[in-house]
């Protein structure tokens, strides 16, 4: 296995979690359907100036392969793009109706989902190694999202039956297993870039619609300026994000990939202490212990 996936994906979860950082101090309960289609749809020049870029000093071929686009290509195409919009709009919801670390700590669960999809619609496997990794990434991922770890660890479990938004996020994680197995199956028969781009562009177009409703029943102006300067910061390190994204997922295994990915929110924890002063760094550092040993065994692993 090419190990420079690694890095690849180290990159797109930092500059994720930079991402994150910056909407943290932009979103309220009212506007992150709109922050969140703008970070896409800004994110897009970005996408496009690089693939000009390619194709000018005559990478074409390697990027736009239209005419050798196969079945498979569209399959994934046409069954992710719509479980990633209804990930979207559900993500959305849930963080509305409930608490958020009720809801994110599920999120987490996405890694464990993608080693039996990932199975079934790709064939790919996982060692044993590796899973155990999975899994220790899975757990400090879930305890890094449980703010208050003094009321148990089971408490967003047992909030699923009150909260819907804890169900919501369950689902969104295994819509996003999905999307990320169709997103692998998408890039190896295309190209990375290619695929990025045109799933990128759909995604923006299937969301304006509900995201124009959604503004105006919030009645939030759609276009401002604090909207257009953070959506444009954002989308440069969202496109950035992306590259990466797409570019590890085609020459990785994809349980491996978004299993390290989930170091995200680490990231974005690391940065909140540095630049915000958040509280509950040292209160979340026996999870950060433990993705990183997850990260270990599944680096050592693919070695």
């Amino acid at each position: 296995m090419n190990h420079l996936w690694i890095y690849l994906t180290i990159a797109s979860a930092f500059s994720g979690a930079m991402c994150d950082t910056i909407l943290k101090g932009s979103v309220n309960k009212d506007n992150e359907i709109l922050i969140m289609t703008f970070q896409f749809l800004m994110a897009l020049p970005f996408l496009y100036i690089v693939g000009f870029i390619l194709w000018y000093k005559g990478l074409s071929g390697e990027i736009f392969r239209l005419s050798q686009l196969d079945s498979k290509f569209y399959i994934a195409f046409f069954m992710g793009l719509p479980l990633e919009v209804a990930a979207t709009i559900l993500y959305v919801k849930a963080l509305r109706i409930s608490p958020i670390n009720l809801t994110l700590p599920f999120l987490s669960l996405t890694p464990m989902f993608l080693i039996l999809f990932s199975w079934l619609i790709l064939g790919e496997k996982v060692s044993i190694k590796s899973g155990i990794g999975i899994f220790l990434i899975t757990l400090g991922s879930y305890l890094l999202n449980i703010k208050d770890i003094t009321k148990g660890f089971f408490e967003p479990f047992k909030a699923i039956a009150k909260e819907r938004g804890s169900l919501y996020m369950i689902i969104i994680s295994i819509l996003y297993s999905f999307t990320s197995v169709f997103g692998k199956m998408g890039v190896t028969h295309s190209t990375p870039l290619f695929f990025g781009v045109i799933y990128v562009t759909a995604l923006v177009i299937c969301l304006i619609p509900f995201t124009i409703y959604s503004c105006r029943v919030s009645k939030i102006k759609i276009v401002t300026k604090r909207n257009l300067k953070i959506g444009l910061i954002l989308g440069f390190i969202a496109a950035f994000s992306n590259i990466m994204h797409y570019a590890a997922l085609g020459i990785s295994n994809v349980s491996y990939m978004i299993a390290i990915k989930r170091l995200g929110p680490l990231f974005t924890i690391i940065l909140g202490y540095f630049f915000f002063k958040e509280a509950g760094f040292k209160e979340r550092f026996t999870g950060a212990l433990i993705m990183f040993a997850g990260f270990v065994l599944i680096v050592t692993s693919s070695f």
